[in-house]
């Protein structure tokens, strides 16, 4: 669908619009390549970055989108890489990060921070919490938690000491990966795993 609307003109640069409220700060939109970035192929994702989408546009991520325990802080400054670890979808963060731009350096994609101080290396690991299990199936859980895997090992690739870095409250991508096992540790447990084998710190 995307590959047919850019080949008819569609716009790779366009946002979704959001109501405008007078007495509040404006917020800034979801972008196409944001969306994409949350479940599209690593060809769309080039696609877009080719046809003109910002791979460092920003929006307004809000806590309930998140699938995770963020408190009541709306976050102005997520990137399409933050989206795309949220969302596990590692093939489209590599992508998003090969194709940062020539004059960007890695650091800036890997280490930008939201308004907590995470980077997106935390968002990767925090898991979504399912709170009714019972009816989802085993395959489910351990395919989440090998996607997080992915998009974790994506990040180490290009920078191994993101693993213990901390934002600003000093917690490290392990204590957000086990403060939001939740009801899924059984599964999950893998990703504290991969942590560690990682050189994350337990201590």
């Amino acid at each position: 669908m995307i590959n047919f609307l850019l080949d008819r003109g569609a716009c790779a640069a366009d946002v979704v619009l959001l109501p405008v409220d007078p007495d509040e700060t404006p917020k800034m939109p979801e972008t196409v390549l944001t969306l994409a970035a949350k479940w599209s192929s690593p060809e769309i994702i080039k696609r877009l970055i080719d046809c003109g989408a910002n791979v460092h546009g920003k929006l307004t991520y809000f806590p309930w989108d998140l699938g995770f325990h963020a408190g009541e802080e709306e976050f102005p400054h997520a990137t399409a890489l933050f989206v795309a670890c949220l969302f596990d979808n590692s093939k489209a963060a590599k992508i998003l990060i090969d194709f940062r731009g020539d004059d960007v350096k890695i650091s800036n994609m890997l280490r930008p921070r939201d308004t907590r101080g995470l980077f997106p290396i935390h968002w990767a690991s925090q898991n979504h919490i399912v709170t009714q299990c019972q009816d989802v199936p085993e395959s489910v859980f351990q395919e989440r938690a090998q996607d997080t895997i992915s998009t974790i090992g994506v990040l180490l690739e290009y920078d191994p000491t993101l693993v213990n870095i901390k934002d600003h409250d000093g917690n490290t991508p392990l204590h957000h990966a086990i403060y939001t096992l939740g009801l899924n540790e059984k599964f999950y447990m893998s990703i504290i795993k991969f942590l560690c084998n990682k050189g994350a710190d337990a201590s």
